[in-house]
C-alpha cells in the first residue's frame, strides 16, 4: 500500500489516546542502532496538549491513525516535536506527508521556519526526508 491510500489530516480528540502506541512501536526501532537509549524516553504523545499543541496523524484505509506529527508553535517557528509512523505502515511515505502538511500550516501561519527535535539531538531524520527549514 502506497501513501495515497492514506489519509493525512488534523488529530481528532478521540485518536489522542492512540497516539502513545504508535510512539512507543515507533522508538522501539532505535533499539537495534546507536541510539537504543531513545526507545525508553518519556512519551511525547502522553503529554499532548490540544489547547496549545498542532497534531497531525496519518490514517489507514481502515480509520485508524498510524502515524503522527507533533508540533509546538515557538513565537515565528514551527516546532516539529515529534513525528511517528507505526513501523507496520512505515517506509511508504507517510512521514514526509505529515512534515508537507505541517509546512502548509507552517507556511498559512505566516511562521519563518520549522525546527525539529530530532536535528537538535543528532538524528539525521529531518535530513533525510528533505525537511523544509526556512520558509520565507
Amino acid at each position: 500500500m502506497t501513501a495515497a491510500a492514506y489519509t493525512i489530516r488534523r488529530a481528532q480528540p478521540a485518536e489522542l489516546p492512540q497516539l502513545p502506541a504508535i510512539e512507543r512501536a515507533a522508538a522501539a526501532q532505535f533499539r537495534a542502532t546507536q541510539f537504543a537509549a531513545m526507545a525508553d524516553l518519556p512519551l511525547s504523545a502522553a503529554e499532548i496538549d490540544p489547547a496549545h499543541d498542532q497534531i497531525w496523524v496519518a490514517v489507514a484505509p481502515t480509520g485508524a491513525p498510524v502515524g503522527f506529527a507533533l508540533v509546538h508553535r515557538l513565537a515565528t517557528v514551527a516546532h516539529l516535536h515529534e513525528l511517528d509512523v507505526h513501523p507496520a505502515h512505515a517506509r511508504r511515505g507517510l512521514g514526509r506527508c505529515l512534515i508537507e502538511a505541517v509546512v502548509v500550516w507552517a507556511e498559512g501561519e505566516g511562521l519563518r521556519a520549522i525546527s525539529d527535535a530530532e536535528a537538535a539531538a543528532g538524528l539525521p531524520v529531518g535530513e533525510r526526508i528533505c525537511m523544509r527549514r526556512d520558509l520565507a
